[in-house]
């Protein structure tokens, strides 16, 4: 028997999906801080400009790799696990890692290889997270509105792209922009800067997320290879393997698998360069005063 959506899957696609955007925006805006963060407070001397360059490297490599090389195995787990726990799951685990990311930078204790410890936590969570979130498209949403669910989600990743950077730059230079008089009767005056304050929206946006999906409901398929006991017989690893092969015996969508990677590998940090070329005295008014 074909599988049917339910009655009102694309209502509650919508639903989540607004969450979600508000989420996507949120991790751009982190995103956009933790570079300010490193040009502004680990690396802010002129004579740091290589040291800036190859954190600014490594710390979007962490973000990028898990999710280039971990989107197989969390294909996989989505395929084997509630699709709606798992995205419960990662999206608190991304609030308390932004949280304690707050809390790092607060105290002045957050050094780089904390930041790139960080972000390998964040971006596997968010592998899994956008796994099952993908996976979930179909059982939700009828196939006569896959377009439009597929077109809703690249609006919201090409949105984020603008207006992430400008709301982040906004919060980020919002203590310094304060009069005396108002920011002292205000919490993110003894901040310096608000990338604190970023990165603590992240989380809330994060939070927000938890708790729409806990109001409504994301069917899983059933697997039809489950024994008497309910267990699966394919091992995880073999269904990634299974997924592999699939894609080796299919050369263009290997090759569209192979641009992506390098493209997702080779475009984040390439981008944050911008950062980097910014004038040292151009970049001490942005850090509000503290460095």
């Amino acid at each position: 028997m074909a599988y049917a959506a339910p009655h009102h899957g694309f209502r509650t696609f919508v639903i989540v999906w607004l969450a979600q955007s508000l989420s996507v925006i949120g991790s751009g805006m982190t995103g956009f801080a933790l570079n300010v963060y490193l040009a502004q407070v680990l690396y802010p001397a002129p004579e740091q400009k290589p040291e800036l360059a190859l954190a600014f490297t490594v710390l979007n490599l962490g973000f990028t790799i898990p999710f280039v090389f971990g989107g197989p195995l969390a294909g996989a787990w989505a395929d084997r696990h509630d699709r709606k726990q798992i995205m419960i799951v990662t999206n608190t685990a991304n609030g308390l890692i932004s949280l304690l990311t707050v809390f790092l930078m607060l105290s002045g204790s957050l050094q780089l290889w904390m930041l790139v410890s960080i972000g390998v936590l964040a971006a596997a969570a968010g592998a899994f997270h956008l796994a099952a979130f993908d996976a979930s498209y179909a059982m939700l949403v009828p196939d006569s509105l896959l377009p439009r669910a597929n077109g809703m989600m690249q609006t919201t990743w090409s949105i984020s792209g603008i207006v992430s950077p400008a709301l982040a730059a906004f919060i980020i230079a919002l203590p310094a922009l304060l009069p005396r008089e108002v920011g002292a009767a205000i919490p993110v005056a003894w901040m310096g800067n608000g990338t604190p304050l970023v990165i603590a929206i992240d989380a809330l946006t994060f939070f927000l997320c938890t708790a729409v999906l806990l109001l409504v409901h994301v069917p899983s398929p059933t697997r039809s290879d489950l024994t008497t006991g309910g267990r699966i017989e394919q091992s995880l690893w073999a269904d990634v393997r299974e997924g592999a092969i699939y894609i080796r015996h299919r050369p263009p969508l290997l090759w569209l698998v192979a641009t992506f990677s390098v493209a997702n590998l080779a475009l984040a940090p390439a981008a944050d360069a911008t950062v980097a070329r910014r004038p040292a005295k151009q970049e001490s008014n942005f850090s509000g005063g503290t460095t």
